[in-house]
């Protein structure tokens, strides 16, 4: 459990960065005093709603992983059935 805390410790303050730069790929770059303070402020927010997004991910990956595994075994089944007997 600690290890996935970690991970998306890690993963959302370059998240919210690489969102500031995407928002800087219209065209807009500030003077270095205003991007170091959005640099900030992307990270910070990077790290308070990126918690939001991963929870709200969660149902969809459990359901992606129970239809994986469940479609994996039936193919998996299927073949053996087919090729095997």
């Amino acid at each position: 459990m600690a290890i996935l805390v970690v991970s998306i410790l890690v993963a959302l303050i370059p998240g919210g960065l690489l969102w500031a730069i995407h928002e800087m790929q219209t065209g807009y770059f500030p003077s270095l005093s205003v991007m170091i303070d959005a640099f900030i402020w992307a990270a910070t927010t990077g790290l308070v709603v990126g918690w939001l997004i991963v929870g709200l991910s969660m149902p969809y990956n459990f359901l992606g992983l129970l239809v994986g595994y469940n479609l994996t075994r039936l193919v998996g089944k299927y073949l053996l059935k087919k090729y095997y007997q």
